[in-house]
């Protein structure tokens, strides 16, 4: 028969904190950050924080993503900070993606980023793609995609491509060797940098994918 324990005796020591990635996540449209939202409650991301930022083009997002460094203040355990962000034709959009900067506290900004758009990445869920196009054609390819038949450009799209994950980070991957292999801006069009921060957030890396 097991002891009982008196008032104020020691206990079971406490769970540790979560020990997935203490990342600070900040978008530059609704869909992204409603898609991110629905990793971080579905896979139970308890320290990761997913926002939306006000601003709109890549060089406005960098400047109000540098001004957060104050939520360190708050977790000091917050470790990484990534920008989400589209091209969408943006000028500014190669200066941004090679040099991002940091926040005000000192942590440098990751950017991933998509070219043309972040539909390209749920494309990628079900079929490789390295034609050079506007946004408007990877939509238009995304919604011949199971459950995509009547999506529409910003909405949550995370459970219909959530068992296609691991397929997405590799075939990623293999797209930026492509770009490596012909010597093509890594964030040229067609490019994606998301499947390094799913790929962090879930333990998925494109070698590990490839091999399942």
């Amino acid at each position: 028969m097991a002891k009982s324990r008196r008032p104020g005796q020691p206990g079971r020591r406490p769970e540790s904190r979560d020990q997935r990635p203490c990342w600070l996540i900040l978008c530059g449209g609704h869909g992204e950050q409603r898609y991110f939202e629905s990793i971080r409650r579905r896979e139970r991301l308890t320290a990761t924080i997913v926002t939306c930022l006000s601003a709109t083009s890549p060089h406005q997002m960098r400047e109000e993503c540098s001004k957060q460094g104050d939520r360190r203040q708050l977790d000091p355990e917050l470790d990484r900070v990534w920008l989400v962000c589209d091209c969408d034709d943006f000028p500014c959009f190669d200066e941004v993606v090679t040099n991002p900067g940091e926040t005000t506290s000192g942590l440098a900004i990751q950017v991933a980023w998509s070219n043309p758009r972040f539909e390209l990445w749920l494309l990628l869920h079900f079929r490789d793609w390295s034609a050079v196009c506007a946004g408007s054609r990877i939509d238009a390819e995304l919604c011949k995609q199971a459950g995509f038949e009547t999506y529409k450009h910003g909405e949550d799209p995370y459970e219909l491509v959530r068992a296609h994950t691991a397929a997405a980070v590799q075939r990623a991957g293999q797209l930026a060797t492509r770009r490596q292999d012909e010597q093509s801006p890594p964030h040229g069009c067609p490019s994606t940098a998301v499947h390094l921060l799913v790929g962090g957030l879930l333990g998925i890396t494109s070698s590990a994918a490839a091999g399942t």
